[in-house]
């Protein structure tokens, strides 16, 4: 019976120190393995450039250095170097400079006479600069009621081709050899109503008697013009429509007379035409 009970109790024992030995030697192996890859996971990562690689003995530093000049060369072959870059003349990049041209451009613009009507001749004169010192020409183009006025493209636009009421503008274009610069453009005047111009001439004597003028006038606007006298001697008198001025001369009415006629427009603008009438002599009966 003792020996039963010992040959049980060995049974019981043996499998848990036969299977421990192996599963220990299994995981050690596995253990190994997986540093042995790490490390050499590792190894290739930080030896994957050049520039990383181990620094070679101090006998082949020569060799190396010779195979990177060589390397260079061939590069340089290839894409020059700043040094192999041809050498530009500072006097060639000056021309060149110089070469490029600016427009001229208008400073001031100035357009004479400053008190004008219709029948009134403008003139424009312009002045410009050009940052070349190039000779500055100037194009000249009018505008009646934003119209372009074609026949007159220079610095005069003539008094017949405008009117009361009309918009004007002038357009100014400096230019020089190279070609036209930026249009500068005045701002718009109306032209203003104009007075009446008595165009006739007195007579320097009287006849029978009887002295008479019949003054003329014309007005740039077209307008009724109306006749009158601002100084006369007693008994001259004019009509107001016709402007016909009379003046009945006695035989004592000798001497030196002055006398001021006034044509005048509805808008009240007028002319006036002043004469002196020197009656040194008995007028013809």
């Amino acid at each position: 019976m003792m020996a039963v009970k010992e040959s049980k109790t060995r049974n019981s024992q043996q499998p848990v120190f036969s299977a421990a030995p192996p599963q220990r030697r299994l995981r050690l192996g596995l253990l190994l393995i997986a540093t042995g890859a790490v490390v050499v996971f590792f190894v290739l990562f930080m030896f994957r450039d050049r520039s990383l690689q181990p620094i070679p003995p101090v006998g082949s530093v020569a060799e190396i250095l010779a195979e990177q000049k060589m390397a260079v060369l061939d590069e340089t072959s290839l894409s020059p170097s700043v040094d192999a870059l041809p050498t530009v003349p500072i006097s060639s990049v000056a021309a060149a400079m110089t070469a490029v041209n600016h427009p001229p451009r208008v400073t001031s613009v100035d357009v004479q006479p400053k008190s004008f009507y219709s029948g009134i001749d403008l003139t424009a004169s312009a002045e410009g600069s050009d940052q070349g010192n190039d000779l500055v020409g100037f194009k000249y183009r009018w505008f009646v009621n934003d119209q372009h006025v074609v026949v007159f493209d220079d610095a005069t636009l003539t008094g017949d081709q405008f009117y009361r009421g009309d918009r004007l503008s002038l357009e100014v274009v400096a230019y020089d050899t190279e070609g036209d610069g930026r249009a500068f453009r005045t701002a718009d005047v109306i032209v203003p109503n104009g007075p009446p111009s008595i165009v006739s001439s007195p007579p320097g004597e009287g006849n029978a008697g009887r002295y008479e003028y019949l003054v003329q006038a014309v007005d740039p606007d077209g307008d009724e013009i109306t006749y009158s006298l601002e100084e006369s001697p007693v008994d001259m008198s004019i009509d107001p429509g016709s402007g016909l001025l009379i003046w009945p001369i006695k035989a004592e009415n000798v001497g030196v007379y002055s006398f001021r006629v006034v044509a005048s427009d509805p808008e009240g603008m007028k002319s006036s035409q002043e004469y002196t009438l020197n009656l040194s002599l008995t007028p013809k009966q």
